[in-house]
C-alpha cells in the first residue's frame, strides 16, 4: 500500500491501472525476493503495471531504474503519506513476519490422522 501510494501510477509508462479490469498496480522487486538482503525495503520496490513488470523483470536492477527514469534507490525513499501508511502497518508487518510457519504442524497432524485410519 505504501508503495502504490508513494508511486501513484506505473513509474515507468504512466498507467494508472494494470488492465482494463481496473486491477491495482503491481508491486515489483528491483532486486529479487530471494536475493535482496531486505525484499520489502520500499528503496527496493516499484509500483507498476502488468506489461511494465514483464519488461522489467527481463532486466538488471540498473537498467529497471533507468528504464523508468530513476536516478538512484534513494528516490524511492518513503515520504509524507506513505511513509505514514507504512509506520501504521510496521507493527503488523513484524508480527506476520515473525509467525510460525503453519506447515510443519499441519503436516504432522494430517500424517496422525492418516495412520489412524490405517489402522
Amino acid at each position: 500500500m505504501a508503495v502504490r501510494s508513494r508511486d501513484g501510477e506505473c513509474v515507468r509508462c504512466g498507467r494508472v491501472k494494470t488492465s482494463k479490469d481496473e486491477r491495482a498496480l503491481h508491486v515489483h522487486h528491483i532486486v529479487p525476493e530471494k536475493k535482496a538482503e531486505d525484499p520489502h525495503d520500499p528503496q527496493n520496490l516499484l509500483s507498476v503495471c502488468g506489461g511494465c513488470h514483464q519488461a522489467l523483470e527481463r532486466l538488471t536492477p540498473k537498467e529497471q531504474l533507468r528504464e523508468c527514469d530513476i536516478d538512484s534507490p534513494e528516490q524511492l525513499r518513503l515520504r509524507g503519506e506513505a511513509a505514514e501508511l507504512l509506520l501504521k502497518y510496521q507493527k503488523q508487518i513484524e508480527v506476520f513476519a515473525s509467525a510460525p510457519d503453519p506447515w510443519p504442524g499441519m503436516f504432522a497432524e494430517a500424517q496422525k490422522h492418516l495412520s489412524q485410519r490405517s489402522e
